[in-house]
């Protein structure tokens, strides 16, 4: 029984050298395990099973104490112990780091319990894991929700900056057709007063065309040159013409 396990044990473990002889009459035995791992007989039906150092721990070997009857020829077990021993199992008080940890005798049933153990602990995880993935969903939603609106805000910002630029335009265009008006009247007073020219009407509301403003000295200058002293005769009356401008009327006599 105790050279099955032992074959097993190294098998399970890629164990190296295995320990010397045993004693007489319940003595300790000879040498201990190798570097991947070995078994030494001690007294009182126990065996000293030395597991190989993880990757992560110092390169000291770990050394179990197990009863030689507690081991099963599973190799599914060796594997299992040899994972969930080192982090599970409680290291006696007054243990320091890179020290051996010597474990209680561990019987199958603990194993299976263990077993039942870790299961439960792996479902409670998943059920934590899969409240947080519902928590994440949801507020991944909320997120894109608050995104949506804010592009909708924007959208209308820009609307609303579009609708003021086009009104802007309207404005700038009514503004300078103000000024322009403004330049036909201003230049109409100054035809008023036109030395050589006793009397004369001139309509200029909405004055659109300027050029018309411009010729109309040199005109007046023509009539009152050819015809003589012009009188006025009634009030002016505003004529538009189908070019949308208005025509400046002038009424004159002898």
């Amino acid at each position: 029984m105790f050279r099955e396990n032992c074959e097993l044990f190294e098998k399970s473990t890629g164990g190296g050298g295995g320990g010397g002889g045993g004693g007489g009459g319940g003595g300790g035995g000879g040498g201990g395990g190798g570097g991947g791992g070995g078994v030494e007989t001690h007294g009182a039906g126990q065996t000293h099973w030395t597991l190989p150092a993880p990757a992560t721990r110092p390169p000291a070997q770990q050394i179990v104490w197990i009863e030689n009857n507690a081991m099963q020829s599973d190799n599914e077990n060796m594997r299992f112990l040899e994972e969930v021993l080192e982090s599970l199992c409680p290291a006696p008080e007054g243990k320091k780091d890179g020290e051996p940890l010597y474990v209680q005798p561990t019987c199958p049933e603990a194993l299976q319990k263990l077993r039942i153990k870790l299961i439960d602990q792996v479902k409670d995880l998943e059920a934590k894991l899969a409240h947080h993935s519902e928590h994440l969903i949801d507020e991944k939603a909320s997120l894109e929700r608050k995104i949506r609106e804010r592009e909708d805000a924007l959208k209308e910002r820009v609307d609303q900056r579009n609708k003021v630029q086009q009104l802007q335009e309207k404005l700038n265009a009514l503004e300078a057709e103000l000024r322009e008006r403004q330049q036909c009247q201003k230049d109409a007073e100054t035809l008023f007063d036109t030395p050589g020219v006793s009397a004369w009407c001139l309509v200029s509301p909405s004055c659109k065309r300027r050029p018309i403003a411009n010729r109309l000295p040199s005109l007046l200058f023509l009539i009152n040159h050819f015809v003589g002293v012009l009188k006025p005769l009634g009030e002016c009356p505003t004529v538009n013409n189908s070019m949308t401008h208005t025509v400046h009327v002038i009424w004159f006599t002898h």
